[in-house]
């Protein structure tokens, strides 16, 4: 069935692989972090301290209970603690200077995808554009937070994607049902399947060349944001 745009009145959108480049800047971070626990000497009985090494940390962590509903900096903060605490080390110091690196060097290497901004800006003057995130990253430090009426977030308002509450919320904050909402995202679950299970129609942004996989559905699939123009051009 060919996408018709006619009954859409607001749009909203993933954030991170979507508006910007969260993983090169995330990947750059903790390599930063990664060379200044290497620079303090401290060594792993097991292996390398690496970006890759830091990244299973945080993810541990992330994947405990107990830090279920924890904000991402509570999340990073720990994995640091816990990183330099299996080097043999204990300084609250240099857990902070890691906390630190990692978070300016992190902000600084934000990018926006080269056609965020110029899409942005002609739909804002349309439809209501609403950001949701489970993340930390704030639009406003890439020139983009006036384009956005609300900015949604997990650890603001108590719910966590794939939970589709977190879509339903943002219907009532734009005061339109969920059907004429439309989410825009790359992740299969934490966008389309969460997003469609709340009602709103759905597009899966694909910028690498993966699609869908059999039993995933969204109501259509575009591989730039530059795609979501044309479609909403559609009027049955």
């Amino acid at each position: 069935m060919a996408f018709d745009a006619s009954s859409i009145r607001a749009l909203s959108f993933d954030a991170d692989q979507t508006l910007w480049d969260f993983r090169t800047a995330m990947r750059r971070a903790l390599v930063e972090a990664a060379n200044l626990i290497s620079a303090e000497g401290m060594v792993r009985e097991t292996g390398a301290v690496s970006a890759d090494w830091l990244a299973k940390v945080r993810d541990e962590v992330a994947g405990e209970p107990a830090f279920a509903r924890e904000t991402m900096e509570s999340i990073r903060l720990e994995s640091f603690r816990r990183a330099v605490e299996h080097c043999g080390g204990d300084g609250r110091d240099l857990v902070a200077k890691l906390y630190d690196r990692y978070m300016r060097t992190r902000f600084g290497a934000m990018r926006l995808y080269a056609e965020t901004a110029s899409v942005l800006e002609e739909l804002h003057r349309v439809y209501p554009c609403v950001l949701v995130t489970n993340g930390n990253s704030d639009p406003g430090r890439l020139g983009i937070g006036g384009y956005l009426t609300h900015r949604v977030v997990a650890a603001d308002c108590g719910l966590f994607k794939p939970d589709p509450r977190i879509y339903a919320h943002t219907a009532r904050l734009l005061a339109l049902p969920t059907a004429s909402v439309l989410h825009v995202g790359d992740h299969p679950e934490e966008d389309v399947a969460a997003a469609g299970r709340a009602g709103m129609r759905t597009v899966y942004l694909d910028r690498v060349g993966k699609p869908l996989s059999p039993g995933r559905h969204a109501d259509a699939e575009i591989s730039s944001l530059s795609g979501l123009l044309e479609l909403l051009r559609r009027r049955g």
